[in-house]
């Protein structure tokens, strides 16, 4: 398996660029008026172009709990239409609880950890590589490219826990109630019957999928 950061160094930075911003088109409200669309385009490419570059350069660092990290995919039925779902899990638990393994976010992660996590081997992960890519530098960036904004979201995360911990536990009707908030339309029991269905078989796609994409990587971890 390669890691985070060797597969973004093989990929095609133009591409990569092109596509992350049809996938996350930025808000043009967020550059500055003085500049023409062209331009607001032209300098949210060089970001990027700068971001990756960073990545590609970075040591990088070994995950603080000692446990091997690994990106994969499987699909889900969208509308009839296969569409991905990107899963990071440690290797032990997904040997041990396979599609029961928790999936867990990057966002609170250090790049330079991010970078040292691995990418499966498998039909689905090599499929949706370019997506997963995107997927990844999208998350690491939540909180600004260099992770600038990181730091005081945490200390600001500690002190919400603190004083949600603290208060009362919010009963959505009667908060509903006392907004006036009306009832919203239902379905029937028979076509919530239909809809459960639909759920279920949905369900069954997903697990077929994700079950068929860690056996997969399983296998190859055996070579």
């Amino acid at each position: 398996m390669k890691t985070v950061q060797e597969v973004l160094r093989q990929a095609d930075e133009n591409d990569l660029i092109s596509n992350f911003l049809y996938e996350h088109p930025n808000d043009l409200d967020s550059f500055n008026n003085n500049l023409t669309i062209a331009e607001a385009k032209e300098r949210e490419k060089k970001v990027l172009h700068d971001y990756i570059k960073r990545l590609r350069e970075m040591k990088i660092t070994t995950p603080k709990d000692g446990k091997t990290w690994i990106f994969y995919a499987y699909h889900y039925s969208d509308n009839g239409f296969p569409k991905p779902i990107f899963n990071l899990c440690n290797l032990e638990e997904l040997r041990e609880k396979k599609i029961n393994s928790k999936n867990y976010g990057i966002t609170f992660i250090d790049q330079s950890e991010i970078l040292g996590y691995y990418l499966a081997e498998n039909h689905l992960t090599n499929f949706y590589l370019k997506e997963l890519l995107i997927h990844i530098l999208y998350e690491a960036s939540f909180f600004g490219t260099n992770q600038e904004g990181l730091p005081a979201f945490k200390k600001d995360m500690d002190k919400s826990i603190k004083e949600i911990k603290n208060s009362e536990t919010l009963d959505w009707k009667k908060f509903r109630k006392e907004l006036g908030l009306t009832e919203v339309d239902k379905f029937t029991d028979k076509e919530q019957k239909f809809r459960n269905q639909i759920h279920e078989l949905n369900t069954e796609i997903i697990n077929l999928s994700q079950s068929d994409a860690i056996e997969e990587i399983l296998v190859s971890l055996q070579k």
